[in-house]
Formats: structure tokens, sequence, C-alpha cells
């Protein structure tokens, strides 16, 4: 009888972890990344902010650093500095540790982005 209580039960546990699993995939596809992007430093930069989720063995997407550089040289933009960093939430474990890939962007004469259409 034991047996059988506990096959019902890890069935109920591997359900509940495909059902979580389904449920991180639906969000990863759905919202891959979510992109910023205000001016800083007295207006002479723009800051673009990439927050990417972690994956669930806790690595980061590398790709997401190239991608951006690749797409802002091929804008003809400079980026005058890039960062990456990981921040894990306090206190809620719901949450899953992001990343956040930091890129200062100014136009090739040394000049922010002025406009909303360069910002695009």
């Amino acid at each position: 009888m034991a047996a059988v209580l506990s096959s019902i039960a890890c069935t109920d546990m591997h359900r509940e972890a495909q059902e979580e699993l389904i449920e991180r995939v639906k969000q990863a596809a759905a919202l891959p990344v979510v992109i910023s992007i205000k001016d800083v430093y007295d207006e002479t930069c723009t800051e673009l902010l990439v927050l990417a989720n972690l994956d669930s063995g806790a690595r980061g997407r590398p790709r997401v650093t190239y991608d951006v550089t690749a797409a802002l040289n091929a804008m003809q933009l400079c980026v005058f500095m890039a960062d990456v960093y990981i921040e894990s939430p306090v206190g809620d474990t719901e949450q899953r540790p992001q990343e956040f890939h930091r890129f200062l962007v100014h136009c090739i004469d040394g000049c922010r982005l002025g406009s909303s259409q360069e910002k695009r």
C-alpha cells in the first residue's frame, strides 16, 4: 500500500515539475529580454539596458552581448562602455536571478542619441 501511495505522490510531483518547466519555457519564449533606453551622465550618453533571465542551470546569455553590439555596429553607433552583471532577488524565492547587459552608446560624432528615431 505504501508503495502505491508513494508512486502516486511521485507522479503528482512529476506533473507539478512538468507544469513548472512548461511555464518557465513559455515565459522565456514570450519575453526573452527586456530593453530600456535612457539618457545618462547629463545627457552625454544613452544607456541601453538589456535584462535577460538566467536559465534553469543559472547560466547567462552571452549571445546577448554579441547580438547587441553587432546591431549597434550595423546602425553605426559606438559603444563607450559595456558591462554585464547578475542580480539575485533578495528574499523572494519565486523570482530567478537576472542578467543585466548595460551599454553606454553614442553617435559616431560622440553625441548622445538625440531623436526618438535614433533610439529605435
